[in-house]
């Protein structure tokens, strides 16, 4: 579950999870309704074949970090260089996988291409302002984006 919160100039993230996974995940599919402007784009890339006539790709992305808070912007940051910079339009999370020397993938589904579509809103970067994931029985952070 997130949120979108006013925060002066930038746009804030409040996110909670049952998991690490599940944070990381959402603060994705949180970044692409920011950018595509679409709350049902995150759900699923079913139907988008019909829809648009294209075929939905997966594209894997990386990060890495100290902690989590550092690999949690990496990995945002790497997700919208991937959209901004390299054209790719995100439809859906498809997986977020940890590895053992706490490196991070996510599998991103969607178009490689997206010719007559523009983004919603450019967002610059994830930031570090007061970034803090709480852990427990539900996992908290508040993501801000310098937009």
């Amino acid at each position: 579950m997130f949120r979108f919160a006013e925060h002066q100039a930038d746009i804030a993230i409040e996110i909670e999870a049952e998991s690490r996974e599940a944070l990381f995940r959402t603060a994705l599919e949180a970044l692409i309704i920011l950018l595509t402007g679409d709350p049902e784009a995150s759900d699923s890339a079913l139907g988008v074949e019909e829809h648009w006539n294209q075929s939905v790709e997966n594209v894997s992305i990386s990060a890495s970090g100290y902690d989590n808070e550092e690999r949690l912007v990496d990995l945002m940051n790497e997700f919208l260089y991937l959209c901004q910079v390299n054209g790719f339009w995100p439809l859906c999370v498809e997986d977020v996988l940890f590895g053992n020397s706490g490196d991070i993938e996510a599998v991103i589904g969607g178009l490689k291409e997206h010719h007559e579509r523009t983004f919603s809103r450019e967002i610059k970067a994830a930031t570090y302002h007061d970034l803090k994931i709480k852990t427990g029985k539900v996992w908290r952070v508040k993501v801000v984006l310098d937009v």
